[in-house]
């Protein structure tokens, strides 16, 4: 029996340095938060307050816009964060399964107050894809133009969130977005978006495929070219000028269009059929200039499901075309001089 003990440790030995292996295979399978990117968002929460006194914006907005699906209330994210829980379980923080690496933060309605640093520990995430600071108070602070350091940021979303002063080109010109979102709709925007980087962005940002700048002052026309990537362009009450190119109804991706509130843009229509037709579901172009037979020129929307024309100069008889469209759930005809009733359901 002493003869065999030597053996006996030895399997001892090497069944616990299985067992280790297995172990920290287990682990590395979903690797913990990086301590440099945990110790970033923890400054990043200790330089702004929480807001104690808000209105729920996010709400509002949702259902203004008919999107009750998406409507959410305002609660405090950060204030779970504590170092005693892996910052890839953080409320709002996304990490990648294999390196640790911080990929996506939601902070959206996250009651956040204060200035916005322009040095943020939040730029030392450098692995980002998703960032999301919309309906949030940082009043007065100037948009940094380090948001173009995300070189992996494919959707930005920084609105209502009371940021100021002029977009940096920088963060236009980041080759990976798909989604870029600046609109501010409810507080006043002190935004501006030069308009070379405006054109830049309807017609050279090839992978961009959603953009809503709703609010801002842009005061410019579209460009007769736009990428035809785009699946949803909303450019609401942003003063736009002339005429809307008929050509942006033959983009073939077009999902959603919003050009309401801007009183000195006139609208005209391809005179053949609409390559957009079979993907338009939302289309808003009230408080424009609009064609007296807007109507009967919808007639190939097939799949419209949301259709804007309140005040847009219309009389008379609704036309029956409107009844063509199976699809629509929600139309606005209010403030014309139609006929019989208002058309609002």
């Amino acid at each position: 029996m002493s003869s065999q003990l030597p053996l006996i440790l030895l399997l001892l030995f090497v069944a616990q340095c299985l067992l280790f292996l297995i172990s920290s295979v287990s682990l590395s399978a979903y690797a913990l938060c990086q301590n440099d990117e945990r110790l970033a968002l923890l400054h990043f929460k200790q330089s702004l307050k929480i807001d104690t006194n808000p209105i729920d914006y996010c709400v509002q907005s949702s259902i203004q816009q008919n999107s009750y699906e998406s409507v959410q209330n305002s609660y405090p994210k950060t204030i779970s964060w504590n170092s005693s829980i892996d910052c890839c379980l953080w409320d709002g923080v996304t990490c990648d399964e294999s390196t640790g690496q911080v990929i996506e933060l939601d902070l959206s309605c996250g009651l956040l107050l204060g200035i916005f640093e322009s040095d943020s520990t939040l730029f030392h995430l450098s692995h980002l894809q998703k960032l999301n600071l919309a309906w949030n108070r940082f009043d007065g602070s100037s948009i940094s133009d380090r948001f173009g350091d995300f070189s992996f940021l494919t959707h930005l979303n920084l609105s209502n969130s009371g940021l100021c002063c002029r977009i940096p080109s920088k963060i236009l010109h980041l080759p990976t977005l798909i989604s870029l979102d600046l609109s501010d709709s409810y507080y006043n925007s002190f935004l501006e978006i030069g308009n070379h980087d405006f054109m830049f962005l309807l017609q050279n940002a090839t992978q961009l495929r959603e953009l809503v700048l709703d609010g801002l002052d842009i005061h410019s026309s579209i460009p007769p070219i736009v990428s035809s990537s785009i699946t949803t362009l909303s450019l609401s009450d942003t003063d736009l000028q002339g005429s809307l190119p008929s050509n942006i109804f033959h983009l073939p991706n077009l999902q959603k269009l919003c050009l309401q509130y801007n009183k000195n843009l006139s609208i005209h229509f391809p005179s053949t059929k609409w390559n957009s037709s079979l993907s338009l579901s939302y289309l808003d172009l009230s408080y424009t200039r609009c064609p007296p037979n807007i109507i009967e020129s919808l007639r190939n929307l097939s799949r419209l499901k949301l259709l804007g024309l309140a005040n847009c100069g219309l009389s008379g008889k609704v036309s029956e075309t409107i009844l063509d469209l199976e699809q629509l759930t929600v139309l606005d005809l209010s403030d014309n001089n139609l006929e019989g009733q208002r058309w609002l359901c």
